[in-house]
C-alpha cells in the first residue's frame, strides 16, 4: 500500500525530464498550450514561457462597418502591449513581428471615410499603439527575431536595437531610414525590402554610401532588394571582409552596385548559396572580367540569370541550380537556346537539383529535347515547365455589356446626409485591470505566424480486395480498382500541347539522368484540362518503369505522386508500384 501511495505521488518531473516536455510542445499551438498549464505546476511551468514566445501585430482592415470595433481591438492591443513589456514574461518572447500598417492607411482613414465624424480615432489609437511598441521593445532582452514593417528607424530605434543582447534575425520591410550612423547590429540574419532613403532633420540628402547598420564580422544571411539603402549598405560590406557569410540574395540595377557586389564576393570566402535579381543590363563578358576565377571555392547553390548559369558553375562545387529569365521587359531565350545552355551545363557533375521553370514558357514540342540536354549523372530532382501562348481573349459582341461596365449608382446629397455615422466609440482606461485579466490581456491573439489548426477528417476505411495486384490503381473512398493500362495507342487529343507531352511519355522518347529520384513537371496550356486518373495511371507506370530510381513525380498537377512502402500515392489514389528495387524489402521503400 506504502509502494502505491509513493508511485501515485511521483511528479512528472521524476518519470520525464523538463527538456523531454519542453521539446515535445515546444510545436504545440496556443490553444494546446493553455490546457497544459491547468494540469500541473510542472506543466505550467514549461508551458508557460511557450506561450509568449511569439508576438505579432497587424494593421487591421477597417471600412464603414467595423470601424468600431477595430478601434476597441487595437486599443485592446495597446493595454496588452503595456502590461507585457512591464511583466516578467517579456523575458520569454523570441520573436516578435510587427506587421504595420500599409500605406498609412489608418492615418488617413478620416479622408476616406469623411461621412464618419469621429473614425479619425481609428488612426490616433493605431499611432499610440506604434508608441507603446517602440518604447517597450527594449524590454525583451532574449529577443533573437524582430521583423519590422513600415515604421521610421530613427537614431533613438537604433539604440533600441543594439541594446537588444541576442537579436540574431533582422528583417525591415517598407521601413524608412533617417539615420546612416550608429552602433552595429551583431545579426546573424539581415533583411531589407521596400525601403527608401529619405532626408534627415537638417534636411540633407544622406550619403547611399555610409549606411552601416551590420557587423561584416557576424553576417552570416545578407538579403538586400534594389532600393538606394540596400545599394549603401552593400558598399559599406564591400570595404571589409565577410569571413560568416554564406547566403547572399541581392538585386542590381546598376553599375555601382554591380561595383560593390562583386568587392563583396571577393570577401566572401565561405559564400555557399547565391541568388541574383536584376542584373538584366549586364551580359555574361561583364561578368567575366569582374569575378576571378578563384572567387567563390564554396559556392553550393546558384539561383539567377540563365545566361551566367556558366559562369558560376564552372569549376564550382555547385549542386542546386535555379535557372531564371529576368525582367518581363527582356526579351525571351528561344528554346534553341535554352537546349544550348543546359548542354553546356552537362559536364557538371556536381549539379543536383536543377530547376528551370522560371527559365522560358518552352514549347510541348521541345519538351523531349530539352530532357535529352539535361544529362547530369548526378541530377536528383528536375523542375521544368512546358506552356503554350495564350490565345487572346475574344472581344464581346456590340452591344453587350458585363457586370462591370454597369455604371456605379449616384448618390443624392440627401442620401449623402442620410449616411452620416457620428457614433463615438467608448474605450476603456489603458491602466484598467477589471476589463480583462492579467493573463488574457498578455496572451497574444493568433495571429498568420500561430501555427495554424490542423483539422483534418478521418479518412474512410480503404475498401481494396484482400490482395492487391501490382500496377493497379486503387481509390481510397471507393470500392474499385483499375488493371494496368498495357495500350499502347497515342492519347485521345495528340495534337494538342497535353496531348504532345503525353505521347513523349507513353512513347518513352523522354530522357533523362539515370539517378533522378523527383521530377516536377508542369505544363500551362491554352485549353487547360487536369489528366484523367487513367492517364496518370498511364503514365506513373511508364516513367516507374523507364527510371526506377524515381521517388516523386509532378505530372500538370500541384500535388506529387510519392513512392512509398512500394506504393504511389497520390490521394485518393494509389498504385501499386511494378518496379522491384534491389536492396529494399517491402515497408522500406522510401518517399
Amino acid at each position: 500500500m506504502d509502494e502505491m501511495q509513493a508511485s501515485d505521488s511521483l511528479s512528472y518531473l521524476d518519470l520525464v525530464a523538463t527538456e523531454i516536455w519542453h521539446n515535445c510542445w515546444s510545436s504545440c499551438e496556443t490553444r494546446d498550450l493553455k490546457k497544459l498549464t491547468l494540469v500541473c505546476h510542472t506543466f505550467a511551468e514549461i508551458c508557460q514561457p511557450l506561450l509568449f514566445r511569439i508576438q505579432y501585430v497587424e494593421a487591421p482592415n477597417v471600412d464603414s462597418g467595423s470601424w468600431m470595433t477595430c478601434t476597441q481591438r487595437i486599443h485592446l492591443s495597446v493595454q496588452r502591449l503595456l502590461r507585457l513589456g512591464r511583466s516578467p514574461h517579456a523575458a520569454s518572447v523570441r520573436s516578435w513581428y510587427w506587421a504595420g500598417d500599409y500605406g498609412s492607411n489608418l492615418k488617413r482613414i478620416a479622408e476616406r471615410y469623411p461621412q464618419i465624424t469621429n473614425i479619425s480615432i481609428v488612426g490616433e489609437r493605431w499611432t499610440r499603439l506604434e508608441q507603446v511598441f517602440i518604447t517597450t521593445l527594449g524590454s525583451y532582452q532574449r529577443l533573437k527575431q524582430l521583423v519590422l514593417g513600415y515604421l521610421t528607424i530613427d537614431s533613438d530605434f537604433r539604440e533600441t536595437l543594439a541594446s537588444l543582447p541576442v537579436l540574431e534575425d533582422l528583417s525591415l520591410r517598407s521601413c524608412t531610414m533617417v539615420v546612416h550612423t550608429g552602433p552595429l547590429l551583431s545579426l546573424r540574419q539581415f533583411c531589407l525590402s521596400g525601403s527608401r532613403m529619405t532626408e534627415d532633420s537638417e534636411g540633407e540628402i544622406l550619403d547611399p554610401q555610409a549606411l552601416e547598420i551590420v557587423s561584416p564580422e557576424t553576417i552570416q544571411v545578407l538579403v538586400l532588394d534594389a532600393s538606394p539603402e540596400a545599394l549603401a549598405i552593400l558598399h559599406h560590406l564591400s570595404e571589409h571582409t565577410l569571413p560568416s557569410l554564406t547566403r547572399l540574395f541581392v538585386d542590381i540595377r546598376n553599375a555601382a552596385g554591380a561595383d560593390c557586389f562583386f568587392g563583396c564576393l571577393k570577401n566572401s570566402s565561405c559564400l555557399q548559396e547565391l541568388t541574383l535579381a536584376g542584373f538584366t543590363v549586364f551580359d555574361a563578358a561583364y561578368f567575366e572580367r569582374h569575378l576571378p576565377q578563384t572567387a567563390l571555392p564554396t559556392l553550393n547553390s546558384f539561383d539567377g540569370p540563365y545566361n551566367l548559369a556558366d559562369l558560376f558553375t564552372r569549376e564550382r562545387p555547385v549542386e542546386r541550380l535555379k535557372l531564371r529569365h529576368g525582367d518581363s521587359e527582356e526579351e525571351a531565350p528561344s528554346d534553341s537556346k535554352i537546349i544550348s545552355i543546359l548542354r553546356n551545363l552537362a559536364p557538371s557533375v556536381s549539379v543536383k537539383e536543377l530547376d528551370i521553370i522560371d527559365t522560358v514558357p518552352i514549347s510541348p514540342a521541345n519538351m523531349p529535347a530539352i530532357f535529352a540536354a539535361v544529362s547530369s549523372p548526378s541530377l536528383r530532382k528536375l523542375r521544368v515547365k512546358a506552356q503554350e501562348q495564350p490565345t487572346p481573349p475574344a472581344p464581346p459582341p456590340t452591344g453587350v455589356h458585363g457586370l462591370d461596365d454597369e455604371p456605379d449608382p449616384v448618390m443624392t446629397d440627401d442620401e449623402d446626409e442620410a449616411q452620416v455615422d457620428d457614433r463615438v466609440v467608448w474605450l476603456w482606461d489603458e491602466d484598467d485591470s477589471d476589463f480583462e485579466t492579467e493573463e488574457e490581456i498578455i496572451i497574444p491573439f493568433d495571429g498568420p505566424y500561430e501555427n495554424a489548426a490542423r483539422r483534418r477528417v478521418p479518412a474512410a476505411a480503404p475498401t481494396t480486395p484482400p490482395t492487391e495486384l501490382p500496377g493497379y490503381m486503387y481509390s481510397q473512398y471507393e470500392s474499385q480498382s483499375f488493371p494496368p493500362v498495357l495500350e499502347t495507342s497515342a492519347s485521345k487529343d495528340p495534337q494538342s500541347g497535353v496531348g504532345q507531352i503525353l505521347a513523349a511519355i507513353y512513347n518513352g522518347t523522354i530522357s533523362l539522368p539515370p539517378m533522378l529520384e523527383e521530377l516536377c513537371f508542369y505544363w500551362n496550356m491554352k485549353c487547360p484540362r487536369p489528366l484523367s486518373d487513367r492517364e496518370h495511371h498511364r503514365a506513373v507506370l511508364t516513367l516507374e518503369k523507364m527510371f526506377p530510381s524515381l521517388r516523386s513525380m509532378t505530372l500538370g498537377a500541384r500535388d506529387p505522386w510519392i513512392l512509398r512502402c512500394g506504393e504511389w500515392v497520390k490521394r485518393p489514389l494509389r498504385i501499386i508500384s511494378c518496379v522491384e528495387r534491389r536492396g529494399t524489402r517491402k515497408g522500406e521503400l522510401g518517399g
